[in-house]
């Protein structure tokens, strides 16, 4: 009489735990990329946002606070409280004149440093009758612009 046994054999089960595993080091992998790229977005969103905020500054007050404007944001490194809500370690702008006629019309360059060392740049122009309306509030530039060699 011949008996039949049910069940796996030992390769049936080794085999269906290496597909098994497969499968959880894809999905794995695939949460780690999306973390990583979430992130990403959060400093690009927060070096938007800081950005934004301080070129609005700059063209509320006008030509007549450009000075102080320059002065304050020249360059700025975050530290306490700022430090640990925001998710960049700094700035730094430069301002230059375009032309030199009548009517003086400036271009801002800021770029906000994320917590990685990640640099955005964003440019606004503005003239001795406001901001102009040549730009938008922040345009974030294709190839960003190196302004300053570290040291």
């Amino acid at each position: 009489m011949i008996s039949k046994k049910s069940g796996f054999t030992l390769l049936e089960v080794l085999a269906s735990l290496v597909i098994v595993l497969l499968c959880v080091i894809g999905i794995l992998q695939l949460l780690l990329l999306s973390s990583i790229q979430v992130n990403l977005l959060a400093e690009k969103t927060t070096s938007y946002l800081t950005a934004s905020s301080k070129l609005a500054e700059l063209r509320a007050g006008g030509t007549a606070n450009l000075e102080q404007w320059k002065k304050e944001n020249s360059f700025h490194q975050a530290t306490g409280q700022e430090a640990e809500n925001c998710l960049c370690s700094g700035w730094y702008s430069t301002v230059s004149v375009l032309n030199a006629g009548e009517e003086k019309f400036y271009r801002v360059v800021m770029v906000v440093v994320g917590r990685t060392g990640r640099e955005e740049t964003f440019i606004t122009y503005l003239s001795d009758l406001g901001w102009s309306k040549a730009g938008k509030v922040a345009l974030p530039l294709e190839q960003p612009i190196k302004l300053f060699q570290s040291e």
